[in-house]
Formats: structure tokens, sequence, C-alpha cells
């Protein structure tokens, strides 16, 4: 009996030298191929030996090494290519990659040529937003800027200066339209911008009136005709009364006019102007005298009033 228990005995430290020498020989063996391949096959056939960690952290390590390369070669096809197409392919497979930042440089060349060909705000602002380490990036803040600062100038509003203030509140453009703010916030609550104001409510409108059959809903007529304002009367007297406690109506504009006209009857088009677009606003800001609206809209007796008080 005993001597039964020392043939099992080494029968199984037999089995054991073997089974450590057949894991060491596949793990050396694997280590000499140093793939992921060989190291996977490892794990698998050896799933609880000691070297599977290492394994591992080598199918790692050989992974980043692999999606390196991949990377350079796919940025080196880019690059020798060198068009807007390959920059884009290789952005959308490496969005975030080791040389994405140089490729997105390289592509923004390309996008800032379509860029200043639009010139305008809303393609400047997409750019920036799109490529804002792009060399081109300075020069496109710039012309973004000079837009908006020519925007706020056009369309003279405190709002619009107020805007492009928050947005530039360092720059030298700033401090120009602060101080045309200041001078239109005082506008606002001055005595001229109500003559101004009242011009315009004086002025006549263009209508445009339409007949049709009972019988059909298409168009049979239509009549053009000009109207006089309903408080013409009232409006000409708080004129003459801004004007008798010294308003100066050589301190105001009209800009938006557009007289109205229309073709002779059986013409094929009529132009007309319907309601009224005209603005009062500062000598400053350009446009018609008020003696020259007054003139062009037929307000005769407003305009003898007014020559009464224009001081050459």
């Amino acid at each position: 009996m005993k001597n039964l228990y020392k043939i099992f005995a080494f029968c199984v430290i037999t089995l054991i030298i073997e089974g450590c020498a057949t894991v060491k020989g596949d793990w050396e063996e694997a280590s000499e191929r140093n793939s992921i391949r060989a190291y996977s096959t490892f794990i698998k056939e050896h799933p609880d030996a000691e070297y599977v960690k290492e394994a591992k952290d080598r199918i790692e390590k050989l992974e980043e090494e692999a999606n390196i390369w991949w990377e350079n070669n796919a940025y080196k096809k880019a690059k020798d290519s060198n068009t807007k197409k390959s920059y884009e392919k290789f952005l959308k497979m490496y969005p975030s990659g080791k040389h994405a930042v140089e490729a997105r440089k390289s592509l923004s060349i390309f996008e800032y040529e379509k860029v200043r060909k639009k010139n305008s705000e809303r393609a400047y602002k997409d750019f920036l937003s799109r490529f804002p380490e792009s060399d081109s990036a300075a020069d496109a803040s710039s012309r973004l800027k000079e837009i908006r600062y020519n925007k706020a100038i056009k369309t003279k509003t405190v709002s619009a200066y107020e805007k492009f203030i928050e947005q530039y509140p360092e720059e030298a453009e700033a401090e120009v339209l602060k101080k045309i703010l200041k001078e239109l916030r005082s506008w606002q609550e001055s005595k001229e911008k109500k003559l101004g104001e009242l011009a315009v409510q004086m002025a006549p409108t263009a209508a445009m009136s339409f007949t049709s059959k009972p019988t059909s809903n298409k168009l049979e007529k239509s009549k053009f005709s000009i109207e006089q304002s309903p408080t013409l009367k009232q409006d000409l007297a708080e004129f003459h009364k801004l004007l008798k406690e010294g308003t100066n109506p050589k301190l105001v504009r009209i800009v938006g006019f557009v007289p109205v006209k229309s073709t002779p009857a059986g013409s094929k088009f009529s132009m007309v102007s319907f309601g009224k677009a005209d603005k009062a606003v500062p000598a400053e800001y350009g446009g018609i005298t008020l003696l020259q609206y007054f003139k062009e809209n037929k307000l005769i007796e407003a305009y003898k009033l007014l020559k009464k008080y224009w001081k050459e």
C-alpha cells in the first residue's frame, strides 16, 4: 500500500512539473512572438497562469502602438494629398488624435478661402467656432468685429450700440460708440426728435384697394390712392408750438423715405410705397431735411410754416 501512495505522489509531482514547464514554455513562445494574437492565445489556454496580467498589459501596449502607427500613416497620407477632403477624412477617423490640431489648422486654410468669399458675420462666427486654433483666427476675429461695428453704425439704434460695446468692451470702436450712444440717448429725450416724429406722422400714406365679383375669388379692379393723415391738423399745431419754443429743425433728418409713385392707368406695373418706413434721426446721421420732406410729400401748409423758422 505504501508503494502505491509513493507511485501516486510521484505521478502528481511529475504532472505539476510538466504543467509548469508547459506554461513557462508557452509564455516564452508568446513573448518571443510579441504579438496581440500570441498573447491572446496564451491567455485563452492558460487563464489562471501567473503571466496572464502581464500578457494583458502587453496586449494593451501593442494596441496603443498599433493605433499610433495607423494614425501617423493616415496623417502622412492626408498631408501628402494636402486637400480639403483628405484632412476631413483624417479628422473623421481621428477627431481627438495627436495630429488632430495640425489637421484642423490645415483644413482651416481651405475653409477660410470660402469664408472670405462670403465675408459675412455668420461665416466668420461659424469659422471661429470650428477653428479657434487656426492661423486665420486673428484675421477672422478682426473682420468679424469690423462687420459688427459697421452694422451697429448703419442700424443707428441704442440696442445695436449696446450689443457691440458688450461684445468688445476694450476696443477703440467701443469708445466711439459710447460717445455716440450718449448723444443718441440725449436725442431720444430731445424736442428735435419729437419734431421729426410729428413730421413723419403728418406725411400721407399710399393705399391700394382691390375689388372682386361676388361670384368669383379673382381680383377684378384695383384702385390706388394717397391718404392724408387723420391727425394732420393736431400734429401741425404741436409742430408749430415746438418751433415757437425754439426747437431747431436743422438738427433733424429723415431717413428711409421713398416718394410715393404710381404708373399711368393701364400700365402693367405700379410702384408704390405703403405705410411709413420713414424715421427721424439726428442731422449727423444723414438723410433729407424736414423742408425737403414736406416738399416731397406736398405738405404745403407745413412747408410754408417751417420756411418761416428755417434760418439760413
